[in-house]
């Protein structure tokens, strides 16, 4: 079998023959090549990096390459320590993080760790994505500002 040679910068997806899951339909560009493996990550910054030996590698086509850059995440640049945020859509576990107000504690890149403004603990662990920064005349600030009074 010949395995292909990736140069770094190569957009791939995991081959749906090799593996299933979560892998599938990820874009990964190539970032170095290893002795066995090649070290990738997820273009559209979703998932972790991962090691892949290249017979486990394929081309992405066009359109998952395009796929991939529309549903990007923003860049961590508009999520820095001390941003105010709250969770968007809130469902599930963090139904009880609707109408607070966070701040930003710590930004990874896959999470970001927020803390309530109001003090007495209580923080998360979330996927930038499910967060809207908000600015002081933001109208939601205003509105909770008049609830809580």
């Amino acid at each position: 079998m010949i395995t292909p040679d990736f140069v770094p910068g190569t957009m791939v997806t995991i081959d749906p023959e090799s593996t299933g899951g979560k892998y599938l339909g990820t874009v990964y560009r190539v970032e170095r090549k290893l002795k066995v493996n090649y070290s990738i990550v997820p273009v559209n910054g979703h998932g972790a990096s991962l090691r892949a030996p290249g017979f486990m590698l394929r081309l992405a086509t066009e359109q998952e390459i395009e796929a991939a850059e529309s549903a990007a995440v923003a860049p961590e640049s508009r999520l820095t320590p001390g941003t105010l945020v709250m969770v968007t859509n809130p469902t599930g576990k963090l139904q009880a993080a609707a109408n607070t107000i966070y701040a930003v504690v710590r930004v990874s890149p896959t999470t970001v760790t927020i803390e309530p403004c109001h003090g007495g603990g209580g923080g998360w662990r979330i996927a930038p994505q499910l967060l809207t920064p908000i600015t002081l005349d933001d109208p939601t600030l205003t509105q909770l500002v008049k609830l809580a009074s």
